[in-house]
């Protein structure tokens, strides 16, 4: 059984830990949290605002993300992003299943 957070509607279990260490999810609740927080402070409202907690990142990624942020900062790609086929191969029609 999970308790509500009813001033964010997310169950404290994913709330407290980034969602399940879901980043994908748990940065679209976040987000979500910050929307809802927004809206109150426009409305004006009193409500109590949703709790935003810092999502986990995974120290194991960090080397990558330092090394992402210095080919960026040089104008180059990141080492994942991968060429269209056609500007490989010019001429040839491109073929997606």
């Amino acid at each position: 059984m999970h308790h509500e957070d009813h001033a964010a509607g997310v169950p404290r279990r994913e709330r407290r830990r980034g969602a399940d260490g879901d980043c994908a999810r748990g940065g679209a609740n976040e987000a979500a949290r910050h929307a809802v927080n927004a809206l109150l402070n426009a409305a004006g409202s009193r409500a109590a605002r949703a709790t935003v907690a810092p999502l986990y990142r995974p120290p194991e990624f960090e080397a990558l993300k330092q090394a992402d942020a210095r080919r960026y900062a040089l104008g180059q790609p990141n080492v994942f992003d991968v060429p269209q086929a056609s500007a490989a191969l010019p001429g040839l029609p491109v073929v997606l299943p």
